[in-house]
């Protein structure tokens, strides 16, 4: 149900229109990757995979600031 809802979060979030919405979506995002892996339970992972999306958002934000859109769109987000 969590999962669900951060992609429909992130659905109204795009397309953004300023650099608080971008922040936000990446914010989004990343809660969504690291409910994915909560399951697992393994704190070693856990805290390898928010290091790993602490540096995805950085190259998402140059992204977005470069090319003005989200790497990804709503279609893809979800599946």
């Amino acid at each position: 149900d969590k999962i669900t809802a951060l992609n429909k979060k992130i659905s109204s979030l795009l397309p953004f229109k300023d650099d608080a919405t971008a922040l936000e979506l990446l914010k989004v995002n990343k809660e969504l990757n690291l409910t994915l892996c909560e399951p697992i339970g393994y704190p070693l992972m856990i805290d390898w995979v928010g290091q790993l999306e602490d540096t995805a958002m950085r190259i998402y934000w140059l992204y977005i600031k470069t090319k003005q859109a989200f790497p990804y769109s709503s279609d893809q987000q979800s599946t």
